[in-house]
Parts: C-alpha cells; structure tokens; sequence
C-alpha cells in the first residue's frame, strides 16, 4: 500500500508511534533496555534538535509528543531512533528478523491547548489505559511520569558502536562495549501551549499530577466495572521478548488531532491544497516536463526536500 504524502505544517506539534513486527514484545522494558531507549532519544534530540514533549514505552510499541520544524526533520529524527533502537533491542533480546511491523506513524496535533492536554494525557496513561497496571508510574518500562511530574531526570546510555567497530580492527585492541559507552540525559520539553502560557515548572508539574490521578482513576473504574484487575509490573518484566500476543487491538488512525470541528476541517482543506498540487506536479513530472514546482514542505521524487517558507517573525 502507498503512504499517505506526508504534511507536516511548519512548527508543529506531532505525535508519533510505532510498533515491532507482529507485536512481538522486542522492546520489553528492564533497566539496560530503558537505558538504551533512552539514550538513543537523547542522542537523536541532540543531533536533530527535534523537542521531545513525553515519551512512552510498553512492550510492542512506544508514543512520543514531539514539535518538529517541518516533514524533514522529523523523517530524520524517527530515522535515526527506529534504526537504532531495532539495533540496540535486537542485539539486546537476540533477535534477526525484522524488527518493526510498519513504518512510524505520525499525526499532527493543533495548536488548541485542550487537544495537546488530551495527547499529553493520552502519552502518559500507557500502561494504565490498556488495564496492564494500576497506574501510569507503574509500569516499568520507560516512561515520562517522574520526569514531568517530579522532576527526575531521564538517564540512558549510548553505545558506540563504530568507535567499537574501528577500534577492533586492530588484532591488538581488547576493547569491549562497555568502553564505548556514555551516559546520556533526556531533557523533556514542555507543551507548546504550556510555553505559550507562561507556566512555571511548578504549575507544569502541578497540571501533570492531576492529569496523572485521573488517569489512575479512570482505571480503577475500568477494572471495577469489567471485573478485572491490574497485574504485578514484574509480570512484564519477564515476558520473553519473542512472543506476541494472541490478540492485538487496532483502530483506525486519526487524520488529525483537534478538538474543534473548525480547526479540523481548516487542517483538512490545507491537506487538500498540498495534496493536489503535489499530485499535480508528480503528474507533469511523469510526462515528462522538467518545470515542475512541487509544494513546500514536500519529498519530491527524487529531488530532495523542499523547506517550507516560514512566515517572518
């Protein structure tokens, strides 16, 4: 099946997720692969400048919020995290097959501050909304609850692999992994919307609590209502990760996230412009013509990307 064209509006906010291949439980959570989960997100935020907003983990898939500059930016960011992170959790779990289901999926969020509390909400209540635990700080994969609410850092590590690589070219070198690793910090960033209010840390952390009590409310309800209960965090911890579970949830994706019906359809005519003068100018391209002027923001084939023109100011 073709992927949709990728439109990705200038300064935006975007939410992203993938999931492993047949939902295998390749990234099931212990302490060295948070770490390295981790790391591989510092690096990349470090080299890509993307803003990472919350990021979270479970056993098959993880979520990010993120705030990208444009299309480009963020196909290299995902590029980089999804190659290394199939690296590092492959050699990890030893696993040679392929590593993850699809390509990551993302969907833009409006710049309406209730939708990007939603998403933000959405992020932080892995784990806790499926029913696996009783709450989000629960789950013992990574997760950005002690970093937005309390203020803890994120610490990963790095591993560098062609430094390894090339020091082992040497019959005489007895480096290991170990010798080419680094410690890596993941600072979270806060919600565009937050920024734009002016929120003090304090008021930010206060507002991720709150969001978290309900989030563990709505659970229990679940549970009460349903009959179930959560189970054990180490419960998962132990999963081998080659299985896959005898059942997988899907649901059709959102073309956008907004919370108004304005602002969604206002996104939907923008889509439609870009779309049919890409698909325009991808048609003169076919037949031939050399002139052709692909929208800004776009991948032509195969031309390299065109940056989209910022308003100034």
């Amino acid at each position: 099946m073709a992927r949709a064209l990728r439109y990705v509006p200038p300064e935006t906010l975007v939410e992203v997720s993938a999931k492993t291949a047949q939902a295998r439980f390749l990234l099931r959570p212990s302490e060295e692969m948070n770490r390295r989960l981790v790391g591989i997100l510092a690096r990349a935020k470090c080299i890509y400048g993307v803003r990472i907003h919350a990021v979270s983990c479970l056993s098959n898939h993880w979520h990010a919020l993120l705030s990208v500059r444009d299309a480009l930016q963020l196909s290299r960011f995902m590029n980089y995290v999804q190659s290394n992170l199939a690296k590092e959790a492959g050699d990890l779990h030893d696993w040679r097959g392929p590593f993850w289901g699809d390509r990551y999926h993302h969907v833009v969020v409006t710049g309406e501050p209730e939708i990007q509390h939603r998403r933000l909400a959405y992020v932080l209540g892995q784990g806790a909304k499926e029913g696996l635990v009783a709450r989000p700080e629960l789950w013992p994969g990574v997760h950005s609850v002690f970093a937005l609410r309390d203020g803890e850092a994120l610490r990963g590590i790095w591993y560098d692999r062609t430094g390894l690589c090339l020091a082992g070219r040497s019959k005489h070198d007895r480096s290991t992994l170990d010798d080419f690793a680094s410690e890596e910090i993941l600072t979270l960033d806060p919600l565009p919307c937050w920024e734009a209010e002016g929120l003090c840390v304090r008021e930010m952390q206060a507002r991720v609590a709150e969001m978290v009590e309900h989030i563990a409310a709505e659970a229990a309800a679940t549970h009460e209502a349903n009959g179930t209960h959560p189970s054990d965090p180490s419960v998962f911890v132990r999963v081998h990760p080659h299985q896959r579970p005898e059942k997988t949830q899907r649901s059709p994706r959102p073309f956008v996230h907004a919370a108004t019906k304005e602002v969604r359809e206002r996104f939907r005519e923008a889509y439609r412009i870009f779309s049919e003068a890409y698909r325009a100018a991808a048609e003169r391209l076919r037949a031939g013509h050399r002139d052709v002027e692909f929208p800004e923001g776009s991948f032509p084939p195969p031309a390299p990307f065109i940056p989209p023109l910022l308003e100034p100011g």
